[in-house]
Order: structure tokens, then C-alpha cells, then sequence
């Protein structure tokens, strides 16, 4: 079976469409690292009330921004603390 791009993309639509503060806690996305991955990409947060926002305001495409935050605004600089 051949698989597509898009289909590594696995997120949830209640997760695109929730407030996108919560969603960033439920991605352990870091806001601060998020809008400036995003921001080097030429992508805003600016008037985006959930992550489905983001790609629609910026005429964008959801693969796009998923990709930025999961494989980018995650990674980590150092090692891992555990709390």
C-alpha cells in the first residue's frame, strides 16, 4: 500500500479547532518556540482562536503547519528534565 504525504499527519480535528492554547498544552508545544518557527515561515498566529485558524488565515496549508509545530516547535534544545 502506498501511503501518501499526508498521510504521516496524524492530528485530530477537536485538536485543530480547540482553543489553540490548549491545544498547544496538549501537543507539549512550547508558544513562545511555536511563533517563532512559525514566523520564520512567513505564518502568523496573529487573530487565530484555534490551530485550524492558523493555516486558513495564512492561506496555508494544514500539512504545513502541523509539520512546524509537531517536528519543529517540539524538539527539544537540551536534555530532558522530568518534572
Amino acid at each position: 500500500m502506498k501511503s501518501s504525504d499526508s498521510s504521516r499527519f496524524s492530528y485530530s480535528g477537536e485538536v485543530a479547532r480547540a482553543p489553540i492554547f490548549d491545544s498547544f498544552r496538549a501537543l507539549e508545544i512550547d508558544r513562545v518556540k511555536t511563533t517563532t518557527v512559525l514566523n520564520k515561515k512567513g505564518i502568523e498566529l496573529d487573530g487565530a482562536e484555534a490551530i485550524e485558524d492558523v493555516w486558513v488565515n495564512n492561506n496555508s496549508s494544514p500539512e504545513e503547519v502541523v509539520e512546524a509545530l509537531v517536528y519543529e516547535a517540539r524538539r527539544r534544545d537540551g536534555p530532558e528534565i522530568n518534572e
